[in-house]
């Protein structure tokens, strides 16, 4: 059984690290209006810069899985990942499914125990000693599991805990906000004339986390990941804007998507084996011919697009259908002398996967990470952000030009994608001063300065400065 070795404090604990840039700003189809993930809210911004107070949505932003939000695409509003603390267990069991609860306490049924026989165990009687030697198998119930076993003896977990050197830090989380049971949740989000209107529609609960939300073309469906009930997979679904109907596609630990124009299909890009980089490129329909979104015994065979080599499954799809993504061009197998290129390259999958074309860029004229690209809405562009560095380029699709616009700053790398506002406007996180700061890029007036009054704690963490070696 593939096990994980949990701290407590990492289980209460519901911030967000990660390496790799991820979307924090949301612009409307419209460009009127940008969505903001501040440091624990939501803000609505203007094309100006101005920076709403933040957004009372009824929780927190989860930002478990990134890509937390996404606009309608008439502009009305926008579709939101929150978390909530709710009373007790017996509100979140009727909110959530069935399989969920089920899970959740099984998990507290055995958790006390086992942190009991862990601690009396464990002779150096500290958190590290004695947590760490708690093979459980690995579930994003767990959080939700602490949280009931607290509400069901709180006494009895007191007492165990205090018999660490170091356990009242758990207490205080245990008896605190962290410490109470929380729901995820999908929600709308009314917006008009530049403000939130009305209170959030929920569209679907769960303990388990959502993210990488992508409203379909049409605005009647949204397709997003959430938590494998069980281990690290994520589980891909669709669910209706209308409400009540939500179909699971497919699960696996590296997976990508996106909506297919006619908002009838996914393409998804999933490692074949389930992991390394050769990747499939399939299309899925999830919708049928009358408009009805397909249950999960109903979906039909997958269509193959193409086969490739992804350093990370990412994928984008033109407004024409086609799919753009960056991969290593291999022929296997080869000689030993045989030239190798292992420099990773931008191509067009045709809609029906009749042909892959590459896209005729000059040679080292791409910056050497390709792994996040942002496409514009019209398909002609591409925004590229390396994880590595703070290098921001735009390439023209058609004529495979390459346009730097942001050039390296020693010792900094970018932890937000770019966002763009229509087809020939992006805003983007750049260094300016010694610091993290949101910037403005347009074809008609390059960089430019955008949001500077934006608290400098909230978006500090936009960029990362690496530590100079020997510090």
């Amino acid at each position: 059984m593939k096990t994980i070795r949990y701290s407590l404090l990492a289980i209460l604990s519901t911030a967000l690290v990660s390496c790799d840039p991820v979307e924090r700003v949301w612009w409307s189809p419209d460009g009127k209006t940008s969505v903001v993930h501040g440091a624990s809210a939501l803000h609505l911004a203007e094309p100006g810069g101005s920076l709403g107070a933040p957004l009372d949505l009824g929780g927190k932003p989860d930002a478990a899985i990134p890509g937390g939000v996404d606009w309608l695409p008439d502009s009305s509003g926008f579709v939101f990942a929150r978390v909530r603390p709710v009373a007790d267990w017996k509100e979140a069991q009727t909110l959530i499914p069935e399989e969920e609860t089920k899970a959740v306490e099984g998990l507290a049924r055995i958790l006390p125990g086992a942190a009991d026989a862990a601690i009396r165990a464990s002779e150096e009687k500290t958190l590290d000693a004695a947590f760490s030697a708690i093979p459980l198998k690995m579930s994003p119930c767990i959080e939700p599991a602490v949280g009931l076993a607290w509400e069901k003896d709180s006494a009895g977990i007191t007492t165990m805990l205090k018999t660490l050197s170091d356990g009242q830090p758990i207490l205080d989380a245990l008896a605190g906000p962290e410490g109470k049971i929380k729901v995820r949740e999908i929600c709308r989000q009314k917006v008009g004339n530049g403000q939130a209107s009305g209170v959030p529609e929920v569209l679907a609960t769960s303990v388990l986390a959502h993210g990488a939300l992508q409203v379909s073309p049409d605005g009647k469906w949204v397709a997003c990941f959430r938590e494998g009930i069980e281990d690290d997979t994520r589980e891909l679904l669709v669910l209706s804007l209308a409400g009540g109907q939500v179909t699971s596609i497919t699960s696996g630990k590296k997976l990508a998507f996106a909506w297919a124009p006619d908002s009838t299909a996914l393409v998804i890009v999933r490692p074949v084996g389930g992991d390394g980089p050769l990747s499939d490129i399939d299309r899925q329909t999830v919708v049928d011919a009358q408009g009805k979104l397909l249950a999960a015994k109903e979906l039909l065979p997958l269509v193959p697009l193409a086969r490739a080599v992804m350093n990370a499954p990412t994928i984008s799809v033109l407004p024409d259908g086609r799919v753009f993504f960056a991969g290593t061009p291999v022929q296997l197998p080869a000689a030993g002398a045989a030239t190798r290129d292992t420099k990773p390259k931008l191509f067009l999958v045709a809609a029906d996967g009749s042909g892959v074309t590459e896209i005729p860029c000059a040679p080292g004229s791409l910056p050497m990470d390709l792994r996040n690209l942002v496409l514009s809405p019209d398909g002609k562009k591409a925004a590229i952000v390396e994880s590595g560095s703070s290098v921001v380029a735009v390439v023209d699709l058609a004529t495979g030009v390459v346009q730097m616009i942001e050039p390296p700053v020693e010792g900094w790398e970018n932890r937000t994608l770019p966002a763009w506002r229509g087809n020939n406007e992006f805003t983007f996180t750049a260094v300016r001063d010694g610091k993290a700061r949101t910037v403005r890029w347009s074809s008609q007036s390059g960089v430019e300065t955008w949001g500077q009054n934006w608290p400098e704690g909230m978006i500090s963490h936009w960029m990362s400065k690496r530590e100079a070696k020997g510090e």
